[in-house]
């Protein structure tokens, strides 16, 4: 009977032995095999079908292309031209597509004057604009010029009746200088 029992032993955990690794060693399909190959930004709005192993990964019918990811993001392609205090940033999805990131800034915040504010500055000689191909929010900018980026000639003189002269616009004449 100890004999009958012992062999009943050995043949159970044979053959449960072999169940348990078969279940051990099977490897289940990935959430991309199944068909979960996309995140929830992908497919904008639509319903989706979340994978069992793995909630970030989803199934949609109708998932956005890189191209349209960066257009709903703000990114474009062609000529960018960002302002003063602007960076071009890449989209990540399709670096073709780029945006202008960060808070632009205006004459005032660099200590210069606008088209607006020119009129009331009190530079000696005049406001000189600033690089035309610097792009300001509310530019062009204009810093008090030199006497000699302001004046005609080699002399540094003005002609008679002219407050400025080349890139430099009037300005109104300090009170100190009167």
């Amino acid at each position: 009977m100890k004999r009958y029992l012992l062999l009943a032993g050995v043949g159970f955990c044979c053959v449960s032995g072999a169940a348990w690794a078969a279940i051990d060693c099977a490897t289940p399909p990935s959430c991309d095999e199944l068909g979960y190959a996309y995140e929830e930004i992908d497919c904008d709005g639509q319903t989706t079908l979340k994978c069992p192993f793995d909630d970030a990964k989803v199934y949609c019918p109708n998932p956005m292309s890189p191209a349209e990811r960066c257009q709903a993001d703000g990114y474009k392609t062609g000529t960018l031209l960002c302002y003063v205090g602007q960076t071009k940033a890449s989209c990540p999805y399709d670096s073709s597509y780029k945006k202008c990131t960060g808070t632009a800034s205006t004459c005032a915040d660099l200590g210069y004057y606008n088209s607006d504010s020119v009129g009331s500055c009190e530079c000696e000689f005049g406001a000189l604009e600033l690089d035309s191909f610097l792009r300001y929010i509310d530019g062009p900018c204009y810093k008090c010029g030199t006497k000699e980026e302001c004046t005609s000639d080699d002399t540094g003189d003005l002609p008679d009746g002219v407050v400025a002269m080349n890139k430099c616009r009037a300005c109104k004449v300090p009170s100190i200088i009167q």
